[in-house]
């Protein structure tokens, strides 16, 4: 980036500066972008998918427009599936039926839907 270009340009120039206009406020489009992008990936590291999911933070689909621009873009980042997380699920839904937590008895809905 510009700002490493920069630092770098000192180290090696000594005593080189460079002046550079005050930064603008950011525009609230850009700010929405960002905001949204951080907290999609702050719900993906809670869904262990933030490493996968990073690209969000660094680059931020600001061009968007609209729900069908968010989607390509969403598309366009080739996640894999992660079975293991499924699996996991599974593993953890008979261990609380085993040690007679989440029993059919006792939660019959949520069973229920657990098994969908």
């Amino acid at each position: 980036s510009v700002d490493q270009a920069v630092s770098m340009a000192k180290v090696m120039g000594g005593g080189l500066t460079f002046a550079f206009p005050p930064s603008r406020p950011v525009d609230p489009v850009t700010f929405a972008h960002k905001r949204a992008a951080e907290q999609v990936h702050q719900v993906a590291t809670w869904l262990l998918r933030g490493s996968d999911l990073s690209a969000l933070v660094t680059r931020t689909p600001f061009l968007c427009e609209n729900a069908k621009d968010l989607r390509e873009y969403y598309e366009g980042l080739l996640l894999e599936r992660r079975w293991d997380i499924i699996v996991f699920v599974g593993l953890a839904g008979e261990l609380l039926q085993c040690t007679d937590i989440l029993t059919r008895e006792r939660c019959p809905r949520l069973r229920r839907l657990y098994d969908a």
